[in-house]
Formats: C-alpha cells, structure tokens, sequence
C-alpha cells in the first residue's frame, strides 16, 4: 500500500514539474514575443537597450512564477500585469493540485 502511495507521489511530482516547465518555456516566448519593448516595464537598470533579451524575459518568469520579485524589473503596461497575475496563478495552481 506504501509503495503504491510512493508511487502515485512520484508520478504527480513529475507531472507537476513537467507541467512547470512548460509553463516557464510559454510564457517567457509570449513576454519575448509581445512584451520585450522596455515601454510595459519599470527598468531599475539604465543600459540603453530598448527591448529585454531572451534571458531577461526568461529572468522575468522564473521571478514571477517563483513569486520572488525583486523589483528590478515591474511590469508598467496592463496586458503585462495581466501575463505576470496568470504566471502567479499557474503556479499556484500547480502547487494545490
């Protein structure tokens, strides 16, 4: 009976862990996609680049979905804070079910 709980835990662990990942990979292409231009943003860096690299929006995710937020980066457009509220809500989600 154990080893079977053990099992199904195992099992939904990876789920959820494939799921995540997904979810980061999706999100950080519709930020890179839509999003990069540093208008939706508040920058707290003064480099002269007007878009976020690949690496930035992946940054960006990763402290969004892990809910961290560090304030270097917050979102200044309302479709952006719409993306960063489902980022948070899909990785809560994963955590509850």
């Amino acid at each position: 009976m154990l080893q079977r709980y053990l099992l199904t835990f195992n099992e939904k662990s990876k789920h959820k862990i494939i799921i995540s990942l997904i979810l980061i990979i999706f999100y950080t292409c519709i930020i890179y996609s839509f999003y990069s231009d540093k208008n939706h943003w508040y920058d707290s860096d003064t480099s002269n680049t007007n878009n976020l690299t690949f690496f930035e929006c992946l940054y960006v995710v990763f402290l969004s979905f892990f809910t961290l937020g560090y304030g270097n980066l917050i979102p200044k457009s309302n479709g952006m804070k719409t993306i960063v509220m489902f980022i948070m809500l899909s990785a809560f989600s994963i955590i509850l079910f």
